[in-house]
């Protein structure tokens, strides 16, 4: 009993581990880590586009592991100037009506249907009650006044803006001459994660327009299906045409890169790249 419950556990672990050594871009991505804790606020900094404080107004249901932060009465102690933040992570970190001091960064891809806003590290969080600093005891700030965090966060530097610049669409010429690879497939089989990050889906290749479609190395077996990357709202044994960049890595637009050939937009565009 022991022996199988030992085995049980150290399976679990390793599932762990695999999920977070996961560098997918479709998923929702953290910054890089430092290889031991933050333990200052230079290192959050760093990392970091803004360092706000304010008062979670409403919390936001938006998976099954993840909420929005709604965030209110918001102060901008360095970086970017915003005036609001919904910020995107993992369930109970705050509490609604809590005062927080967060270091954020702003994130985006073309396989996410919006940018998110994702804490720089969810474990360094600093909350404000009555004036009075709470942090995780590695930074040795609990019972700091509000007012020092606020002269010390001021004086910070940011990371270099390093949001990537994603096209939400480009007329059909455009987008038909950014890719290097357009063809029609038929999706076999597809997971998300989250309704705020791009899928993994394994799809026959039925015809190749431009470039290649080539089978991947960790793809399935049958040199026509390959596995790759794809933006929310697919369904499977649905067939549509695919635009990519970077190989098959990329797509050169968020919003139609992916055209259902059951589509007015498919008759439409097919006559172009025919």
């Amino acid at each position: 009993m022991k022996k199988s419950l030992m085995i049980l556990l150290v399976c679990t672990l390793l599932t762990i581990i695999s999920a977070c050594a996961n560098n997918n871009p479709g998923l929702v991505p953290s910054v890089p880590q430092y290889d031991y804790e933050y333990t200052t606020l230079e290192q959050l900094s760093e990392n970091a586009d803004n360092v706000i404080i304010g008062t979670v107004d409403s919390v936001e249901q938006a998976d099954d592991l993840h909420s929005f932060f709604h965030i209110k009465d918001l102060k901008v102690l360095c970086g970017q100037d915003v005036d609001s933040v919904s910020i995107y992570g993992v369930v109970g970190l705050m509490e609604e009506g809590g005062r927080y001091c967060l270091f954020l960064y702003q994130n985006d891809s073309e396989f996410w249907p919006m940018p998110l806003t994702l804490f720089v590290d969810r474990e360094s969080i600093f909350e404000i009650q009555s004036g009075k600093v709470i942090a995780p005891d590695r930074f040795g700030m609990t019972g700091m006044s509000e007012d020092e965090l606020i002269d010390a966060a001021t004086k910070l530097s940011m990371r270099e803006n390093t949001v990537p610049t994603v096209t939400d669409e480009l007329p059909y010429d455009k987008l038909i001459a950014e890719s290097e690879a357009i063809f029609t497939a038929t999706v076999k089989e597809l997971s998300y994660s989250s309704p705020y990050s791009g899928g993994s889906a394994a799809v026959t290749v039925n015809k190749v327009f431009k470039g290649t479609a080539e089978k991947s190395p960790t793809g399935p077996a049958e040199e026509n299906e390959i596995r790759m990357l794809v933006p929310q709202g697919l369904q499977v044994g649905e067939t549509y045409l695919f635009f990519r960049t970077n190989g098959l890595a990329g797509m050169p637009t968020r919003n139609n890169s992916v055209i259902s050939v059951e589509s007015e937009e498919y008759a439409q565009i097919i006559e172009q790249i025919q």
